[in-house]
Formats: C-alpha cells, structure tokens, sequence
C-alpha cells in the first residue's frame, strides 16, 4: 500500500524523543512489510531524519513566538489546502496521522482523496493541557479538530488501553479503535550493541551503570529519580554510576541537587543525543530505570519508547507499577516493579540488582524474549495495515 504519513506537530527543529522514535519506528514497519510511505511535515529538518519527505513549509508569520498556539491553529488549513493540491486520487491507499492539537487535515484529507484515514493517539488536548499544566489559548477549535478527527477516522489507533477506553468514552468515533502501544526496532536495539566506547568517552569505568533516558519533565519522573540517585549513592557498598541521556527544564534542579549532596562523582548527564547513538549509550548501562510518576489526571495513559528500548537491549528493568508500564513488564520476570514515587522501593530494587548479576541477567533475557516476540514496529505497522484492509473490506 502507499501511505501518506501526516505528522503535523507544530514544532520545529525536534530531532529527538519518543514522538521521532515513534515516527521513525513507524515508517521502518510499513517499509519492511513492503509499504511506501511518504511522510508530509512542517518541519523542514525531518529531511534528514526521513527519507521521503514532503514539508509543507508554513509562511513566516505563523511561526512567530507571540502566536504560539495561534499559529498551529491557522496550519491546520493551510496544511490541507497545499496537500490537497499535492495530493491527487490514486496517489495513496490510506492516510496515517499523528494526532495533534488543532489539526484537522487527516480527515479532510482522507475524505478529499476517497481513502480511509488511520489516526495515531498518544493524548488528548484536554489530557495534555492538564498533565503539563499548559494553557491551551483555543480550547474550543483545539477540540473541535479533536472531535472531528476522532469521528471522522476509519480506524483510531491509541498507544494504550487507558486511552482507548477515554476516546471510547466520548462516543465520537464511528470507526473502529484499537490500542496499538509503542514498540522498538530490533534491528537496532539488541544485547549485541557495543557500548563500551561510551563507557570510556564518558570515563565511566568499574562501576555499575544505572541508566535513564528521557526528557527532563515532571511527567517523566524526575523528582523521584533525583531522590532515588541520592538515596542509592549513599546507601549502597558498590560503585554505581547514573547515566542519565536526555534535556530538559528539570536536568539543572537535578544536577544542582546532586552537587549539594557532595554526589556529583556519581552522575553523568549526557544532553540529548541524536536517536540513532541510542543503543550504543543504553549498552553501556547494566541497569536501566523508569520512575515514571502517578499523572495529576489519575491513571497513566502512555506508552512510554523508553520501556520497549529497554527490554531489547536485555538489561535490568526497575519501573514504575503504573498502567501499561505494569502491563507490558511482569515483575520479577522480565523487570523489578515498584509503586511510583516510592523512593525506598526503586532504591531497594536498584540494590538487588546490583549485587546480584544473575536476577539482572535473567530479567534482561526474559525482556528481550518479550520484545523480539511482540513488541517490533514491524508488528505494530501490521496492526495498521490489517485494520486498514478490514476497512477496505480487501479481502
């Protein structure tokens, strides 16, 4: 089939996180199963990134920082009106979007060209807002374009269960929704990555590594992971190291932190590294940690990249007993689960899998195991492509 992939965020010069590693996943899956893809995007630096890039540039003033979200509400048009002269019938099979707050295009797309649309939910505008304690200056059109993607999509995919169950709830959709978590790239991220030029680029030498990957926000867990690096530095007998691979408003509170508790011997903090070293600096781990916190909207609707690059990569998992996190890692089996926010309990977990190499080493196996067997984004592709048939009706 000949997918148009819309990702229609409205930020610029993004290179990585897990909304590129979903992308990019994504495209890798349907070009293994034999799809085309061709990815349209505001941002003119995903050029590099993708292959097969359309960038629907938008006019200067809609990028101005006193717009903000006024900008990305105007795109949302724009965007369509340039696709749609682009884009003729016959071009493409379905359309696959990214949702995203206050576009529209996918559905109006979709029905312009006579195919299904497919539209991918990480959140939902109200969720977001809520979560990151962000302002939305629309929230009115935000959820118009919300509700009319949602009702308009032939198939809605959501990253987990929790979220499936919340588009459901708002009795929009006439499609069929399915929960299509995130997944990981095996080709890249395997035990067989070298790490150890990282090590040493880093002079990180005999300890034990705990690593974190991330971006430095509250909805990533980085009060507690700061408490857990104090708590863990002065509690254990063996050198352990944190390596934590990420940016953010929270890295200069952590960091500051660990310097007044006389630690800061005991943490290296990358910045962001392009997605593709990834594997390379999660190898040079022995243990990997995700202390995701309880969201201020109750239950966990993500699907956190992280936990599935971790489980390829067959190291030592402690997280958080959260939602899908809870569902996906089975404690003492493919990972240590701790109750979020519990610093004692993550600082226990660590412990034991630090002196004891054989539990770390029998989790990693049993993630990894769980990976290769269903957690690709060859299969999370093939998802989309059966539900897209089944719409169709191909037999």
């Amino acid at each position: 089939m000949r997918v148009l992939y819309i990702r229609s965020d409205f930020w610029f010069g993004t290179r990585v996180g897990g909304s590129i590693s979903h992308t990019a996943g994504m495209i890798s899956g349907f070009t293994a199963l034999g799809h085309e893809v061709q990815l349209c995007t505001p941002d003119p630096t995903h050029t590099d990134l993708f292959p097969d890039t359309e960038v629907v540039r938008p006019p200067f003033y809609m990028r101005l920082p006193k717009l903000k979200q006024f900008g990305a509400a105007l795109y949302s048009e724009y965007m369509f009106r340039e696709l749609s002269r682009k884009v003729t019938r016959g071009d493409v099979d379905f359309v696959y979007q990214r949702h995203s707050q206050y576009n529209d295009t996918g559905c109006r797309l979709a029905n312009h060209l006579g195919v299904p649309l497919a539209l991918e939910v990480n959140d939902l505008v109200r969720e977001w807002s809520r979560e990151l304690g962000s302002r939305l200056h629309l929230p009115r059109r935000a959820e118009d374009a919300e509700r009319k993607q949602i009702g308009s999509a032939d198939l809605v995919a959501c990253v987990s269960e929790v979220l499936a169950e919340r588009v459901k709830s708002l009795e929009l959709s006439t499609g069929r929704v399915i929960v299509n978590a995130n997944g990981v790239d095996m080709d890249r991220f395997h035990p067989g990555v070298d790490g150890s030029s990282i090590r040493e680029t880093l002079g990180i030498r005999g300890d034990t590594v705990v690593g974190w990957t991330g971006t430095f926000g509250p909805w990533h867990g980085i009060d507690t992971l700061t408490d857990i690096i104090v708590d863990v530095a002065r509690r254990s007998d063996s050198r352990v190291h944190f390596l934590l691979v990420g940016e953010g408003p929270l890295r200069k509170p952590l960091e500051d932190r660990v310097q007044a508790e006389g630690l800061r011997d005991v943490l290296t903090v990358t910045g962001a590294v392009p997605h593709e070293a990834m594997p390379q600096y999660l190898a040079a781990c022995d243990i990997l940690v995700s202390p995701h916190g309880r969201p201020k909207t109750g239950r966990f609707i993500g699907s956190p990249t992280k936990i599935f690059e971790y489980m390829a990569m067959g190291k030592g998992i402690v997280a958080s007993r959260l939602e899908q996190i809870g569902e996906i890692l089975d404690h003492e089996r493919t990972a240590l689960l701790c109750e979020p926010e519990n610093v004692a309990a993550f600082s226990e977990a660590l412990q034991g899998l630090v002196t004891d190499v054989a539990l770390r080493e029998r989790i990693g196996h049993n993630a990894f195991c769980d990976a290769v067997g269903h957690h690709s984004w060859t299969s999370r592709a093939g998802a989309i492509i059966d539900g897209v048939r089944e719409v169709r009706g191909d037999g």
